[in-house]
């Protein structure tokens, strides 16, 4: 069973969700002159998030995630 994860349905449905605010982060912050502060206030009201880290954190998680996978293959 080497290989195989375990997880909840609030894990999945949160991984989703975090996935969501990252895809929405970079191609939001990749548009040219685009505020990060202004990105992360629409994200923040988007998926009713009421602090900065809210949207910060799963950036940073997805990011870290990807990465890992990266160096993996």
């Amino acid at each position: 069973m080497k290989g195989l994860v375990f997880k909840t349905a609030f894990q999945k449905e949160k991984e989703a969700r975090d996935r969501a605010i990252y895809d929405d982060f970079i191609k939001m912050s990749a548009i040219k002159g685009a505020s990060r502060t202004a990105v992360v206030a629409h994200l923040m009201e988007k998926y009713n998030v009421h602090s900065t880290t809210g949207i910060y954190a799963p950036v940073r998680r997805v990011k870290k995630e990807l990465e890992e996978k990266q160096t993996k293959k």
